[in-house]
């Protein structure tokens, strides 16, 4: 046997070492794809190449953690709101618009069992269009009214505002545009994201750290989490971001005013600010010395009350009638149905008193 003829074996011996691994590899990924999609299905992506939203979608999804604590089903129309019935762009049925992130869009609930459904059937003939997108922030709640919701013609506009993330996220309204901010993935992304479910499952619990995190935890390896975050970090930024507050809420009004409709700001607490014990349990994980948060929702309802806008600040209710984290998802942290029932209760009140509403 010649040089040559050994140097060949070799080659081939190692290319047979590569198939072999692929191929353990694609029977691996399909044994888990087949796994996932009998025994714990991963979330789909919502997001389509036209709109943030996907048109006419029903799709299940679930929760974003091992354990799995809830499972709904999203339903949109042609106009990629969170809601089955089409609505005219002309009307004589009062009409309220909801904006907001996934709070407002009922993450984790039901359609009928959304704040936005039990507002609608408080009210005889009320039409509630869900124009809410997890994931967007104040400026873009603004851009996605006015380039779509104001062209329904709405009697009363509600600005759901949770103090977990929107005044972390604030920007200026003149520097955001809805369409701009988030770029449509291609094609292939976009069917990977919506059909692979081995890939989602890899992403989130391994890439993304939720499987390794006691690993990290043993060793001690110290990461920034996003999840570690609080409304905002400093008083500096505070008293920052709370000048583009009261200057993104200017334009909200100049827009009602030349519209004619009723603006509403609706504040929701996150859970740690509703619930004591997680509170402590959120402090014993961290060392960062905080902003008072009841000092920040005073100074947002100051700035309401001083620019004459209606607000319902949900906060102290729920902080009264909370027992063990009553209002929202022990994993999650998203509202529950309880707590979507108790704001669609306070929301119908107040548009009874506010007048807006019979």
């Amino acid at each position: 046997m010649t040089y040559l003829d050994r140097n060949q074996i070799r080659i081939r011996r190692k290319i047979f070492k590569i198939i072999a691994v692929l191929l353990g590899l694609f029977i691996f990924l399909l044994f888990l794809e087949v796994g996932l999609r009998m025994f714990y299905p991963q979330t789909s992506s919502l997001l389509s190449k036209e709109d943030y939203i996907k048109p006419n979608e029903r799709i299940t999804l679930y929760n974003p953690h091992l354990k799995r604590e809830y499972a709904y089903t999203v339903i949109t129309n042609s106009e990629s709101m969170r809601n089955e019935k089409e609505f005219t762009l002309e009307h004589n049925n009062p009409r309220i618009i909801l904006l907001g992130d996934s709070m407002a869009f009922g993450q984790g609930v039901e359609q009928n069992e959304s704040f936005a459904a039990i507002i609608e059937s408080n009210f005889k003939d009320l039409e509630v269009l869900n124009l809410a997108v997890p994931g967007l922030s104040i400026p873009s709640y603004y851009s996605r009214l006015n380039t779509k919701g104001l062209e329904y013609n709405p009697d009363i506009v509600i600005v759901s505002i949770f103090l977990g993330n929107d005044l972390r996220s604030i920007g200026n309204i003149t520097e955001i545009n809805y369409t701009k901010s988030y770029v449509s993935p291609n094609p292939i992304s976009l069917f990977l994201a919506r059909n692979v479910h081995s890939l989602k499952f890899i992403w989130r619990y391994i890439y993304q750290g939720k499987l390794t995190a006691p690993i990290v935890k043993f060793f001690n390896i110290k990461t920034e989490s996003l999840e570690t975050k609080r409304i905002v970090n400093s008083e500096e930024e505070l008293e920052k971001n709370l000048i583009v507050f009261e200057t993104d809420l200017k334009y909200y009004k100049e827009l009602s005013e030349k519209n004619n409709f009723s603006l509403i700001v609706l504040i929701i607490p996150e859970r740690e600010q509703v619930d004591k014990t997680k509170m402590d349990e959120y402090l014993s994980k961290i060392n960062d010395t905080q902003v008072d948060e009841a000092e920040i929702r005073k100074k947002i309802n100051n700035i309401l009350e001083k620019n004459k806008i209606i607000y319902l600040d949900t906060t102290p209710e729920l902080k009264r009638l909370n027992v063990n984290n009553t209002f929202y998802f022990e994993i999650d942290g998203h509202l529950n149905k309880e707590g979507h029932r108790l704001i669609g209760s306070l929301l119908t009140q107040k548009l009874k008193e506010e007048n807006l509403l019979k």
